[in-house]
């Protein structure tokens, strides 16, 4: 077990120093992109969940539906959280190696499906807060 939790200590490690010599600037465009859209949906799926827990539902049908929302909007948060690992373990693998560059595929995909997620999330908040039905 101390074995295995020092190789894990030292791939963490390895990694961290790859990501800080790592000049985002002269990256290829599509790893530019990813890394944007990483931080943009970051930003955008804690400020959702923010929203989300701070309404104050009044039945206990619409605290229900506020609770699976808030585990949803988890759940997003979770995967954009993941994606960022996968891109950073990308820049260690080198990002235009065969398995950098299935590591950001896996990461578009992801933060794609993210993103349509969201949308779909503030759509709904915005139908409801107009008062009309989805």
């Amino acid at each position: 077990m101390a074995r295995a939790l020092a190789e894990l200590v030292s791939w963490n490690a390895q990694i961290l120093e790859l990501f800080n010599r790592f000049d985002l600037h002269n990256a290829p465009e599509h790893m530019r992109q990813l890394c944007s859209l990483h931080g943009r949906l970051t930003l955008r799926a804690a400020a959702q969940l923010a929203i989300a827990k701070e309404v104050k539902p009044s039945s206990e049908e619409a605290q229900a539906r506020q609770r699976d929302c808030i585990l949803a909007l988890d759940e997003v948060s979770k995967g954009v959280l993941t994606a960022g690992q996968y891109i950073v373990e990308a820049i260690a693998l080198g990002p235009e190696s065969d398995a950098g560059r299935d590591r950001l595929e896996r990461v578009n995909k992801g933060l794609r499906y993210a993103e349509q997620c969201l949308t779909e999330w503030a759509t709904e908040m915005r139908i409801k807060q107009s008062g009309r039905p989805s």
